[in-house]
């Protein structure tokens, strides 16, 4: 897996999302150059590829548990769940909200797109 990042978001989309997403540390890779193309490819938009590869990392931080050893050692991977999650909703409503039409219709347990949840008479129980 390779990890590259030129400092120039605006040259390229895998750059944008990388400095969407805050991975642009190469001493802390969280995402391959090869998962932000698979993002790329799969979102509607470069903010979907951001928000696909937050939701990887969120799945992947998702299990890790804090530790306290004696003394002032500590580690706290929960910590980084939320920070993930903040991010994510600044991206589809904060900062970036007019680009978030482009994701409405994103389905995050899946990571799929989809036509929309709501239709006349989906609560109708015909059997009743």
């Amino acid at each position: 897996m390779s990890w590259t990042y030129s400092g120039d978001p605006s040259a390229s989309d895998l750059d944008m999302v990388r400095w969407l997403i805050g991975d642009t540390d190469e001493r802390n890779q969280e995402q391959s150059d090869e998962e932000i193309t698979a993002a790329l490819t799969m979102g509607s938009s470069v903010i979907g590829a951001a928000v696909l590869a937050l939701d990887a990392l969120i799945a992947r931080y998702s299990h890790l548990v804090d530790y306290a050893w004696s003394g002032d050692l500590s580690e706290s991977g929960s910590q980084r769940v939320p920070q993930l999650r903040r991010r994510r909703t600044d991206l589809l409503s904060g900062v970036y909200s007019s680009m978030a039409p482009a994701m409405a219709d994103y389905e995050p347990t899946t990571g799929n797109m989809h036509e929309p949840r709501f239709d006349v008479g989906m609560h109708d129980n015909p059997d009743a």
